[in-house]
């Protein structure tokens, strides 16, 4: 049940992904706490809909440049709305924007529900689709753009963020934003408003197809998103690509973890337990990067669980372990496996030796 799990959480991590990713520019970079990203999200998706009614789109509207171009267009205001009424709270400090853009948060989802209604909102001219039998489970061509549209997301930022004149700049007004500007003469005000419209460009395809394939409701995304900014926290500072990684992860380790029988669990959660600090330690002796080491012994653990599961059932000669996590229980799977990140490396998953002693 390992790869069915594996394969459930990659279909399933778009959305958290490219939120986490936006959390990574916006908290990990900028340094802001504003929790306004979920709404934009909705808005991207709502947007996309009511302009599909309003022209009378035909066909699949996933693959509508129109729509694209819509969800698009609504990311950016909502986020630039947001973002200015957020850059006013700032001036407070971060328990200010904390506090208001989750009022702020609320305030837009009710905007959203007045209108287009309580309703979730559907589009009627996205078919039923097949799904192809992928290691156990199935992906839709809708899941299947999704993912692609992720992957186009974190190269984007990938490359903005560090192959940049505008990522150099970023970076250097994060790091200490009176020294740029006395120095170099580098405001941060500007700089912020692109970063957060590059985020919103990130976010809002990736809102417009959750729309397409689960409908838009004026909380579409807050689960996501609270996921994404707990992960973005657990990524570390100045680390958007790293919160994006660590939001697979945890999505994908949830899946895993529902789809697996108990005693797999257990043995996974032991392999991790003894393979992550070793590949750690490894790392460190031989001045290797503590991503690379941490991916490696997930993956081994992943699959070296079911193995070691099947050896104890066939030495306890019983059905040990085959029942699964209750069902009530599920949804708080990615945060506990955060909690415990957190606990082991404060400062960050993804953190570098040199981070840690600074």
């Amino acid at each position: 049940m390992m790869l069915p799990g594996l394969a459930d959480g990659v279909i399933a991590s778009p959305p958290v992904v490219c939120l986490a990713l936006a959390y990574g520019i916006v908290f990990g970079v900028l340094g802001t706490m504003d929790l306004t990203l979920g709404v934009r999200f909705a808005a991207s998706a709502y947007a996309a809909h009511a302009v599909t009614q309003v022209l009378g789109l035909e066909g699949d509207p996933a693959f509508h440049p129109a729509a694209w171009a819509a969800a698009l267009a609504g990311g950016l205001v909502a986020t630039m709305l947001t973002w200015w009424l957020v850059r006013q709270l700032e001036q407070a400090g971060q328990m200010a924007v904390l506090i208001g853009s989750l009022g702020l948060s609320f305030a837009v989802g009710a905007a959203l529900q007045w209108a287009f209604g309580a309703r979730p909102v559907g589009f009627a001219g996205h078919p039923v689709q097949v799904g192809h039998a992928i290691l156990g489970t199935t992906v839709t061509p809708l899941e299947g753009l999704a993912l692609a549209w992720t992957c186009v997301a974190v190269i984007v930022a990938a490359w903005t963020l560090t192959r940049t004149r505008f990522g150099d700049r970023l970076a250097i007004v994060s790091a200490d934003p009176e020294f740029a500007h006395a120095n170099l003469g580098l405001r941060r005000g500007p700089l912020a408003w692109r970063a957060v419209l590059l985020s919103a460009c990130l976010i809002a395809p990736a809102g417009f197809l959750y729309g397409v394939g689960h409908g838009a409701t004026s909380t579409t995304g807050s689960e996501q998103a609270l996921l994404a900014f707990v992960a973005a926290i657990a990524a570390g500072p100045r680390r958007p690509i790293a919160a994006a990684g660590s939001a697979m992860l945890v999505v994908v380790a949830g899946r895993v973890a529902v789809r697996a029988q108990l005693l797999e669990l257990a043995a996974l959660m032991a392999l991790a337990a003894i393979l992550v600090p070793l590949a750690l330690a490894l790392a460190r002796r031989r001045s290797q990067r503590a991503t690379t080491a941490i991916v490696s012994a997930l993956v081994i653990a992943v699959l070296a669980a079911p193995t070691v599961a099947a050896a104890i059932r066939a030495v306890a000669g019983t059905e040990l372990g085959e029942s699964r996590i209750p069902s009530g229980y599920q949804p708080l799977i990615p945060y506990l496996l955060l909690l415990v990140a957190l606990l082991l490396r404060p400062r960050g998953i993804w953190a570098q030796r040199e981070d840690r002693v600074a």
